[in-house]
């Protein structure tokens, strides 16, 4: 399981750093600013419920939800403010 785990994070993080960089391109740092912001409260939730249950594994699941928010904020900002319709499939 956790092997799948770090896979799925690697291609997020390659995923978030391509919507970052179209995001910093336009000049729209305050978005990504907030999409940090957004993803360090996940972060800081996530990780005090599940951390005390899971463990380790947990800590895991918990950086997981952070990047998918953080993703997922990214991705609607570059879609609604610089009106491109990356399409995750050509993302990946």
């Amino acid at each position: 399981m956790q092997p799948r785990l770090r896979s799925l994070a690697l291609l997020l993080v390659t995923l978030n750093q391509v919507l970052t960089l179209a995001l910093l391109a336009c000049g729209e740092q305050r978005c990504d600013l907030y999409s940090l912001l957004a993803a360090a409260f996940a972060n800081i939730l996530l990780l005090s419920i599940l951390v005390p249950s899971m463990g380790l594994l947990g800590a895991a699941w918990a950086v997981l939800g952070t990047m998918l928010v953080q993703l997922g904020m990214r991705y609607g900002y570059v879609r609604l403010r610089l009106g491109m319709r990356p399409g995750l499939g050509r993302l990946w």
